[in-house]
């Protein structure tokens, strides 16, 4: 139950293992509330993930006693959801081991929240949750304007891509949903990495029907910038009396580097060439 290929514990039930244990409850007591045989094949199977995946190891108990640490079980219920344990998680780390141990365990929480006057549902912690694998990458794809499906292909992620990509936005704290780069900022972007690229290649990369329509965005895209630029230098030299004067000065101030100027900035700064 809840292995993968090779007999393997799925990441899921690993990162559910980890935070259970992470709370204090025994090895044994985790294998009996995830349906596993015995604590000592869930301990070998959870150790791999956080080896492969950058989990601290061994995991440190964060509170001890009967509920590791809190007054009642509706508070404890209440807590162990904060922070990140699944209902059935939270069920097993106050004693519940029933089908229902997840319903109870909600009934509990809901109850304490209540009593408490705190929100419901509770708000998770997501500073403990460890980085979701290929979290990173399926966020990144989106951001570059691949579609969802896309994504799910390309990480092999599938119908877990969005979540994934959610997941890591929460820890990391990074904007969500993901601002997606328009299609004009993918062209600019591929043209960039790929200088000799045609642009009909380019435009086929970014979703545009022709060259041409590739070629305008991408231009757009890079007079936005060079502006912005220029306004961000300017604010530090407020002293150039003159766009091309300010331009003269990054290239001066970037001369053993110019890549870090934008090359229309450098076509400005040429007005100042004598000659």
């Amino acid at each position: 139950m809840g292995f993968g290929e090779g007999g393997r514990m799925d990441v899921h039930r690993a990162e559910e293992a980890y935070h259970l244990r992470s709370t204090g409850e025994a090895w044994e007591s985790i294998a009996g509330a995830l349906g596993y045989q015995t604590g000592y094949l869930v301990k070998t199977q959870v150790q791999r993930h956080a080896e492969e995946r950058g989990w601290e190891w061994p995991i440190p108990p964060e509170r001890e006693g009967r509920f590791s640490g809190y007054t009642t079980r509706h508070e404890a219920a209440y807590k162990f959801r904060v922070r990140g344990l699944k209902w059935q998680g939270v069920g097993a780390k106050i004693g519940l081991f029933s089908p229902y141990a997840h319903a109870i365990a909600i009934r509990h929480a809901r109850r304490y929240a209540s009593t408490s006057d705190l929100p419901w549902p509770p708000e998770i912690d997501v500073s403990k949750l460890p980085l979701p694998e290929n979290g990173e990458l399926a966020y990144d794809l989106r951001m570059q304007g691949l579609s969802w499906s896309e994504v799910g292909r390309k990480t092999s992620l599938g119908t877990h891509a969005p979540r994934r990509a959610e997941r890591y936005a929460q820890v990391t704290g990074k904007p969500w949903p993901v601002p997606a780069l328009t299609m004009a900022e993918i062209a600019y972007q591929i043209k960039h990495d790929n200088p000799d690229m045609a642009w009909r290649f380019v435009a086929k990369r970014a979703g545009y029907r022709y060259g041409d329509h590739a070629t305008t965005g991408a231009r757009r895209v890079a007079f936005a910038r060079t502006r912005r630029w220029m306004r961000t230098f300017l604010a530090d030299y407020g002293d150039a009396t003159s766009l091309a004067a300010a331009a003269w000065e990054a290239v001066g101030l970037h001369a053993g580097d110019l890549t870090e100027v934008p090359p229309q900035v450098l076509l400005i700064a040429k007005e100042l060439i004598p000659g």
